[in-house]
């Protein structure tokens, strides 16, 4: 399997693939247009279908958390604004499917 990670801290933020063998950097998803680091409270992530899905709540209790999602080529979208929820943890299932 692959692993990957998301640093939404990072300027840019970014979702990487990282060598299990000896932890360099495979691949890089950059991801343009994701909330400030200075902003973000909570953040969770989750594979699911081959996309990354990345949850964010911005500005602390109150706020609702949004969902964002990166396809395996890149591009990021807003899959939920506002859930209605603070998600601060998310997972899949190991026998979950890697792709659509």
């Amino acid at each position: 399997g692959q692993l990957w990670a998301i640093l939404p801290l990072e300027v840019p933020a970014r979702v990487v693939e990282i060598n299990k063998e000896n932890a360099r950097v495979e691949r890089t998803i950059n991801l343009e247009g994701f909330p400030s680091a200075f902003t973000i409270d909570t953040f969770a992530f989750a594979n699911w279908g081959g996309d990354f899905f990345i949850f964010v709540r911005q500005n602390g209790m109150g706020e609702s958390t949004r969902v964002y999602q990166v396809s395996g080529d890149g591009s990021m979208s807003v899959a939920a604004e506002d859930t209605g929820m603070n998600v601060v943890g998310a997972g899949v299932s190991t026998c979950a499917t890697a792709a659509r």
